[in-house]
């Protein structure tokens, strides 16, 4: 019974054997920077499909060698956030609740 849950939380899911949410980002922006560097400077296409297959190897090895990136990458985020109850002293920083 538990193994369809264990199975979603160990697999994430996946476009393209990358990870989801990073894939779509990446290939959202390499179809909009494609059209841009078609259009304003005469760019050949190929290099804009292979900048983009390049782009999408890296991805396959990053999400094989960690399959939670998204996550790791959310948790990074919420991380670097500064707190608004530090004030600071002479002598270093005093929490305010």
């Amino acid at each position: 019974m538990p193994e369809p849950v264990m199975r979603a939380v160990s697999y994430p899911s996946k476009l393209l054997f990358a990870p989801y949410k990073i894939g779509a980002i990446v290939l959202a922006l390499n179809c909009t920077g494609m059209v841009f560097l078609i259009s304003m400077f005469k760019v050949n296409p190929l290099y804009c499909v292979l900048f983009a297959i390049g782009c999408h190897i890296a991805l396959i090895a990053l999400g094989e060698k960690e399959p939670h990136i998204t996550n790791v990458l959310r948790a990074w985020s919420y991380g670097q956030r500064r707190t608004k109850n530090i004030i600071k002293l002479k002598k270093g920083n005093k929490f305010v609740p």
